[in-house]
C-alpha cells in the first residue's frame, strides 16, 4: 500500500510519468522506503523497461517537496487527493487498461461508488434538437438513479448535466486540467451547482495544472472509465466524442447513440452517429422508450463489476 503523498512525490519528479508509477504499483508489495526504496524499485524497472529513467535521490526528495506543497493548496481549496490504494479510489477505474494513479476531486465522489454511471457525451456545437435530447436524457437518468458524467464542455456535456440537475439527480464532470479553475469559464457557476448537488469534479490534475489539448484526450478515457455504459449525443466522424467511443469499446463499456431525426442525417453533427449505429453492438436511443434497457444493462454491468478474486494477477496486484 503505497501512500498517497509518495505516489504524488514520484509523478513531480522529472521523467517519472504515470506509466511508470503504475509499474512501481504493481511490483510494490508495501510501502517502500522513502527515496531508497524507489530507486531500487527504479533501477530493477530499467531492467525490463530500458528507457526508465533513474532520479538522483535529490530529486525524489524535491518530488516529495513539491507533493506537500500540492496536498496542502488542495486542502486550502476543499479538494480532496485519492491515490491508487485510498479506500474510496473508484473500482471501476481499477478495472481499465490506463488507470489514473491519482485522483483529485471537489465534491463528493461517493455518489459514483454503488450507482450505475453512464457518460453522456457530443459535440459542442449540437442541434437544437441533440442539446434538447441530452438535457431530457440527462433528466431521465437522474430520475432512475444514474449518476450522469460528462466532460462540463459547452453544448451536449453542459446540456446533460443541466437536465440531470433538473431532475433532482448526482452528476459528475471530468476535467483535464487542475481543480483551482473551471473551463469553460461560462461554467464556473454549473460547476458550482455540480458539487452543491452532491455530485463532484474529478481531475488526475493537480491545483495549478492548466488545460492542454493532450490532456483532453487523457480525460476522455476516464469519462468512459467512471460508467458502465456511455451514449452519444450527436458527433461527427471526427473529434473528442469519438476519443470517448474509442476508450469506451477498449475497456468493455456498453455504448449507445443517439439516432438522429431524419431531416438531420446528412448534418455534419450526426455523420459519427450514423458510422456507430452501424457498428454491431451499438444501442440505438430513439426515443426515452430506450433508456430503461440501456440503463439495465449498465445495471447488469455494475454487479458483475470483477471483485479482487475475479481479476488477472497483474490487476490483483494493483488492487491490493
Amino acid at each position: 500500500m503505497i501512500p498517497t503523498e509518495q505516489i504524488l512525490a514520484l509523478l513531480e519528479t522529472p521523467g517519472i510519468g504515470r506509466k511508470t508509477v503504475q509499474r512501481v504499483l504493481e511490483g510494490a508489495v508495501s510501502a517502500p522506503l522513502f527515496p531508497d526504496g524507489y530507486l531500487e524499485i527504479l533501477a530493477d524497472l530499467k531492467k525490463t523497461f530500458p528507457r526508465t529513467r533513474l532520479p538522483g535521490k535529490d530529486e525524489l526528495l524535491s518530488g516529495m517537496g513539491r507533493a506537500a506543497g500540492i496536498l496542502k493548496a488542495a486542502a486550502g481549496l476543499d479538494i480532496r487527493v485519492v491515490g491508487f490504494h485510498d479506500s474510496d479510489y473508484l473500482t471501476t477505474l481499477k478495472t481499465i487498461p490506463d488507470p489514473p494513479v491519482i485522483l483529485f476531486v471537489k465534491g463528493d465522489v461517493c455518489c459514483l461508488s454503488d450507482a450505475v454511471a453512464i457518460a453522456v457525451v457530443g459535440t459542442r456545437t449540437p442541434t437544437n434538437y441533440g442539446a434538447g435530447c441530452a438535457n431530457a436524457i440527462g433528466r431521465q437518468l437522474a430520475s432512475m438513479g444514474v449518476v450522469v458524467v460528462a466532460g462540463l464542455a459547452v453544448g451536449c456535456d453542459t446540456a446533460g448535466h443541466l437536465g440531470c440537475l433538473k431532475g433532482n439527480g448526482k452528476t459528475v464532470a471530468v476535467l483535464a486540467h487542475g481543480l483551482d479553475t473551471v473551463y469553460p469559464a461560462q461554467n464556473v457557476r454549473l460547476a458550482a451547482q455540480i458539487v452543491e448537488a452532491g455530485g463532484c469534479l474529478i481531475s488526475e490534475y493537480p491545483v495549478g495544472e492548466p488545460l492542454l489539448k493532450t490532456r483532453l484526450v487523457e480525460r476522455d478515457r476516464l469519462q468512459s472509465g467512471l460508467c458502465q455504459g456511455v451514449i452519444v449525443i450527436e458527433t461527427d466522424i471526427r473529434g473528442g466524442t469519438m476519443h470517448t467511443v474509442g476508450f469506451c469499446e477498449q475497456q468493455g463499456r456498453l455504448l449507445g447513440c443517439l439516432v438522429p431525426q431524419s431531416d438531420d442525417v446528412i448534418h455534419p453533427q450526426s455523420r459519427g452517429n450514423l458510422l456507430l449505429l452501424g457498428r454491431a453492438g451499438t444501442r440505438p436511443i430513439a426515443g426515452k422508450e430506450d433508456l430503461p434497457g440501456f440503463v439495465q444493462e449498465c445495471r447488469t454491468r455494475l454487479s458483475g463489476l470483477p471483485t479482487k478474486n475475479g481479476l488477472d494477477p497483474i490487476q490483483k496486484r494493483l488492487f491490493r
